[in-house]
């Protein structure tokens, strides 16, 4: 069985949307768990009321991403599922085709044990693949994307169906029960929100699981909805402030910080390649915006 775990903050009909898309897979043996750390636009008695064999479980508003994932686990180990059982993690501004969980587990049986993570594309561009997977440098915190600008998804999906990854995303990855049992739940404490995917992901390849990306198994994603996007209209003051100290930031100094000293080589050299990286690539974008 296949266990969704879907936290959630509002925008109910994203949910909706993803929980529909969920509902027309072919592989039927599956459970949805939806998070609602607290919201107020009445998630909660909406799934209850027209989702009744989707679970929904109740945060406070301070869970995170990584906090609802793990309560939602915590639920899940509970029941004494067995070992071949798998966690799926998935965000709810996600949609997905009735072939996607077969298309994660045809790679899992061919590389298994290993956790598997999602093509993602832009919903309104569904050629357009925003992450594949990764290269990553342990040194010089240098993130290489496996896909070139060029790499549309028809032409991944030509080549091959899995790609290593030295890190995955959490929007989409199939975890085996084992994995959880042996590693350890989302770092809760270090990351509250974004990187504790990643960190899950690093930490389960220094157990010996390898990671995949499956090209057929695609989310399709609205992008704008992602982190701090659409939240600035202008790069100011504010904007450079919530870049690097808001919990919504992917940027987030603190967790750049934390994430150097768990798994860089050498972790003050790293923090400052991270940074001197992001802070460049800002600013190159700032300057091609108002050429």
């Amino acid at each position: 069985m296949i266990h969704v775990i879907i936290p959630v903050f509002n925008r109910l009909h994203y949910t909706i949307n993803c929980i529909s898309s969920l509902k027309q897979q072919n592989f039927r043996d599956f459970r949805i768990i939806v998070v609602d750390d607290g919201s107020t636009d009445g998630t909660y008695s909406h799934i209850r009321n027209n989702f009744p064999d989707v679970e929904v479980l109740r945060g406070d508003g301070n869970l995170w991403w990584t906090g609802a994932t793990n309560l939602a686990v915590d639920h899940i180990l509970e029941k004494n599922v067995p070992d071949d059982d798998f966690i799926l993690t998935l965000n709810n501004d996600l949609i997905v085709k009735p072939d996607y969980f077969e298309k994660l587990l045809e790679v899992y049986n061919d590389n298994k044990p290993c956790l598997v993570g999602s093509i993602s594309v832009d919903i309104n561009n569904p050629e357009f693949v925003e992450y594949c997977g990764l290269r990553w440098n342990k040194y010089t915190a240098l993130y290489k994307p496996n896909a070139k600008p060029s790499d549309t998804l028809s032409k991944l999906q030509e080549t091959t169906k899995a790609i290593p990854s030295d890190l995955l995303w959490g929007r989409g990855v199939l975890i085996p029960v084992p994995v959880i049992k042996k590693i350890g739940m989302f770092d809760q404490k270090e990351f509250p929100h974004y990187m504790a995917d990643e960190d899950f992901s690093a930490r389960a390849n220094k157990a010996g699981y390898k990671s995949f990306i499956s090209t057929f198994a695609v989310v399709y994603n609205h992008i704008q909805l992602t982190g701090l996007n659409g939240v600035h209209k202008k790069k100011g003051f504010s904007y450079w402030k919530d870049m690097f100290f808001s919990k919504k930031s992917g940027i987030n100094l603190a967790n750049r910080f934390k994430w150097a000293k768990k798994h860089g080589r050498i972790p003050v050299l790293y923090f400052a390649f991270d940074i001197s990286r992001i802070v460049f690539s800002e600013l190159k974008k700032i300057v091609l915006h108002t050429s």
